[in-house]
């Protein structure tokens, strides 16, 4: 455990300074679980959207 932090503590520290954080398109519907499942500040991503926010200068992409 890196600096004893848990992946969602970091997860939600990241958010709480203002990240967004996105749940593969695949997840949802091949995990049984709904939309309504996710944590708060967490939404299912949109393919195109997520593409087009990976390609901005300066963007910084955390996978896991």
């Amino acid at each position: 455990k890196p600096n004893n932090v848990t992946p969602v503590q970091l997860l939600n520290a990241v958010i709480k300074k203002g990240a967004t954080a996105s749940v593969c398109a695949l997840y949802l519907p091949n995990s049984g679980n709904a939309v309504t499942d996710l944590r708060d500040g967490i939404k299912p991503a949109k393919p195109a959207d997520m593409a087009a926010s990976m390609l901005e200068p300066g963007r910084q992409d955390i996978g896991f």
